[in-house]
């Protein structure tokens, strides 16, 4: 009986379908929910091959990234270092360049030259004047002075050598700070010499100066008191002309005549009026002479700069032009009748010798000596830069007051250098607009209009060619 009730007791009876089966009883569900639960061991699959190489490799970047990283700070430190320390030095340099060049030129005023060359530019002292300074017209003649400059921190050194170039005088100067080396080249002319202090030498004996038109910014030496104020002192009495040796510009001159007499001479002989451009340069060998029997054409016609190198000589019988972006260095143009440069050109340390007349005109820059027998004109926004040098020997054609030659500024010209005007016939302008800067040596006539910054020496002022009377025309002469 009780195997039989065991039996089916136990027995696990389905529900018929749509039916659920009885609850459980409440005590059977409290007796599991105080049964532990089991834990099951998770079998232990380590790692990978490939998960590990993966691991290293990205260590091995990252330590590699941070590496690159202070190694890049450290040389970019290293480097600004390095860059700072060497524009302290350049800076150091420089100014031990300029001092220097500052303490020559002092030097030279107080302790000019005891021998005065026959052939200078200057020979002549005015009264009263222990520094006065000549300019020796050849180069042969150089002086050397060294002085060391050490500022409150680092020591730099700078040497100076001094040289009379024609009529200017150059002083080269070397500093030096640690690795550093900085030259500075200074270049200076009539503001050296105290013959020419003066903002005006006028030697005009007979009629007053009317200068109330115009005005005066520094001392002026006059025959008689002017009409009109100036800003400075009137040191009146015989007002004299410094004396100027011309012989040396005249030798020059016949230098270049001597060129044009005699073509045999020249290394290259061409016929007929030429045409060179950038496609057919001038066959101006290093040194050597071109005589061309004709006029002379060099143009440009494209955007780059066509350069024409010298030393050499380019020789015409007839006229000599050039136009475009044509940049002629070292080289000397001479000419029987005119030589003519507009747009654009550049004339770099040039020569140019007119018989008749040397135009500039159009946007031309240029530096050099000019030498014409008739006329020198700037006519545009021509810019002459120092160091420059124009003479103009006058030729007397007819009546000497309708010659017209001289030199003339037009537009808004400028000219910074030494003018001198040889004949007493001659007739220069400077018009309005116009500036000049420099020495402005005339023994013949002066109408002035523009600005000039620095000296006029002139026999007399006039406003036209055609008047008598001794005066400014508006200009201004600014000595200070």
């Amino acid at each position: 009986m009780s195997c039989t009730n065991t039996t089916r007791n136990s027995r696990i009876t389905s529900a018929p379908v749509g039916h659920s089966l009885p609850a459980a009883p409440t005590r059977l569900l409290e007796a599991d929910s105080n049964r532990a639960p089991s834990l099951q061991k998770i079998p232990d699959r380590g790692l990978g091959l490939n998960e590990r190489g993966s691991a290293i490799l990205l260590v091995i970047s990252v330590g590699a990234l941070v590496t690159l990283m202070v190694f890049t700070w450290v040389v970019f430190s290293v480097q600004r270092y390095r860059t700072a320390i060497s524009m302290r030095d350049r800076l150091h340099a420089r100014y031990a360049a300029e001092s220097v060049v500052s303490k020559a030129l002092y030097g030279r005023m107080i302790n000019p030259p005891d021998v005065v060359k026959q052939d200078s530019l200057i020979v002549a002292r005015m009264p009263d004047t222990s520094h006065a300074w000549a300019r020796a017209e050849d180069s042969s003649r150089a002086i050397d002075s060294s002085l060391t400059y050490t500022d409150t921190i680092h020591h730099s050194r700078a040497d100076a050598s001094i040289s009379e170039e024609g009529s200017f005088l150059r002083i080269n100067a070397t500093g030096s700070a640690g690795n550093a080396v900085c030259e500075v080249e200074a270049l200076f002319g009539y503001e050296l010499s105290a013959q020419y202090r003066f903002a005006l030498i006028l030697s005009e004996q007979n009629k007053r100066l009317d200068i109330r038109k115009g005005r005066i910014i520094g001392d002026a030496w006059l025959a008689q008191q002017p009409e009109g104020s100036i800003q400075g002192k009137v040191e009146t009495g015989v007002a004299e002309l410094p004396q100027v040796a011309a012989e040396k510009f005249k030798q020059q001159v016949q230098v270049f005549e001597n060129k044009m007499r005699f073509p045999e001479k020249a290394e290259t002989v061409l016929q007929g009026s030429q045409v060179f451009n950038e496609q057919s340069p001038p066959p101006l060998d290093s040194g050597k002479n071109l005589f061309v029997n004709g006029n002379v054409l060099i143009e440009n016609s494209s955007n780059r700069p066509f350069i024409i190198k010298g030393p050499g000589s380019i020789i015409a019988s007839g006229s000599i032009q050039i136009s475009g972006q044509t940049v002629v260095e070292n080289v000397e143009l001479l000419a029987i009748d005119k030589v003519q440069c507009f747009d654009n050109v550049r004339l770099r340390n040039a020569t140019v010798f007119s018989m008749t007349t040397i135009g500039l005109g159009d946007d031309v820059r240029c530096s050099g000596n000019f030498y014409a027998f008739e006329n020198i004109i700037l006519a545009g926004n021509a810019v002459v830069e120092m160091p420059a040098f124009a003479f103009v020997r006058g030729v007397l054609k007819g009546n000497a007051l309708t010659s017209s030659c001289g030199v003339r500024l037009s537009g808004e010209s400028r000219f910074s250098g030494i003018v001198f005007c040889e004949q007493g016939f001659t007739y220069s302008s400077i018009e309005k607009n116009t500036r000049f800067t420099g020495l402005f040596y005339t023994r013949g006539y002066l109408a002035l209009e523009g600005t000039v910054y620095g000296c006029v020496a002139a026999q007399r002022m006039k406003k036209d060619l055609a008047g008598d009377k001794n005066e400014f025309a508006g200009g201004t002469i600014d000595r200070k």
